[in-house]
């Protein structure tokens, strides 16, 4: 599931809290030092964020591999 951006500034960005669960933890052991950003939205508390072409390509290239990769342990006895 895509999640889709925010303008701030004229700039886009994803908002780390608006991730699925599944998607949040790795995006952000992926994504590289000093990309992730704090923004100041009116008076509002700050968010954490990336800018979305980040994610964008994240989401396209990684997650589907991130995903392969996962053991399923739903197993009977």
């Amino acid at each position: 599931m895509k999640t889709p951006s925010t303008y701030f500034q004229g700039l886009e960005y994803i908002l780390i809290a608006n991730l699925p669960f599944s998607q949040r933890i790795d995006f952000l052991c992926w994504l590289p030092k000093g990309a992730l950003k704090t923004l100041q939205i009116g008076s509002e508390q700050p968010y954490e964020c990336a800018p979305y072409a980040d994610y964008e390509f994240w989401l396209d290239f990684h997650f589907p591999f991130i995903q392969s990769r996962q053991v399923d342990f739903d197993f009977e006895i």
